[in-house]
């Protein structure tokens, strides 16, 4: 994890009071507990898959918040890659197994963040969040 960055924490609270988010509204859309939004908005960095979460709730441009946040690029991989493997994750970790994902809405070519933005639907319809 890289180590506490002002920079990161100032733009953690700008996007936070632009959009007139609370600490808790953007627990509510993200998953991400209070406490570490909190920490966030202090400068520390989060490990990568609850910024990942974070990003996805709040429908940011990945890229910019994961250089941000001094995470180096990942490996090109395709969405359809990343919603499989998010879909085997959840369902690892028990998300119950009536929630139905609407294949009609996937678009021929996915987009690595679409498939995020959508495995965090899928999850948040299935957790109630």
């Amino acid at each position: 994890m890289p180590p506490a960055d002002p920079e990161f924490g100032r733009a953690v609270t700008a996007l936070l009071d632009e959009r007139g988010l609370s600490l808790r509204a953007a627990e509510e859309r993200t998953g991400v507990s209070y406490g570490t939004i909190q920490k966030m908005r202090r400068g520390h960095v989060p490990k990568f898959a609850l910024l990942q979460r974070f990003i996805a709730g709040l429908e940011l441009d990945a890229e910019t918040w994961r250089t941000l946040a001094g995470y180096e690029a990942p490996l090109a991989e395709s969405g359809a890659e990343v919603f499989y493997r998010g879909l085997r994750q959840l369902a690892a970790r028990g998300v119950p197994p009536g929630v139905s994902v609407d294949w009609s809405r996937l678009p021929a070519e996915l987009s690595v963040d679409e498939a995020r933005a959508l495995l965090a639907e899928i999850e948040a319809a299935a957790t109630g969040r």
